[in-house]
């Protein structure tokens, strides 16, 4: 991994694309690169954080590439979906299906004195427009079989 600083990474990335030297003056790479002050390539070449976005969209956009291309560097590939899913987080459901039991399931693991503050906010859920009504419903018939076993198991 590299022990560069993400902004130095940066300076590196212009002076390739402007096929210059890293070790280029500011004025050189500023003959290159006017969209942009020379305050501002300054801090970058040194490292110092708070690059401005817009300043960095002129600068990508000069080079013909992304702002993502520009600044990105190997620390910013700590997470993606292809890594192992990390040991404390429980497995993400591979379906609706197994998301709604996966909910269940933690619904289930609730005190049943807590179960008629679940059906609330699931019914206050429903009224939500990016709701899928069909999952608060499946979700509550769930939840009310899991009262009625509860209840059932009790007797």
């Amino acid at each position: 991994m590299s022990r560069e600083k993400p902004l130095q990474t940066t300076w590196t990335r212009i002076c390739s694309a402007l096929g210059v030297p890293v070790t280029s003056s500011l004025d050189a790479v500023h003959a290159r690169l006017p969209e942009v002050g020379r305050g501002t390539l300054q801090r970058i070449r040194n490292g110092v954080p708070g690059t401005r976005l817009d300043s960095l969209k002129k600068i990508a956009a000069t080079l013909h590439i992304s702002v993502g291309e520009l600044v990105d560097t190997e620390e910013s590939h700590g997470s993606t979906v292809t890594e192992p899913h990390p040991a404390w987080l429980p497995s993400p459901p591979v379906s609706l299906e197994n998301a709604i039991h996966a909910l269940l399931d933690a619904i289930a693991a609730l005190p049943p004195a807590r179960w008629a503050s679940v059906k609330a906010q699931l019914e206050q859920a429903a009224t939500n427009p990016a709701m899928r009504p069909e999952v608060v419903g499946e979700l509550l018939l769930l939840l009310k079989r899991q009262q009625r076993d509860t209840a059932t198991a009790e007797e």
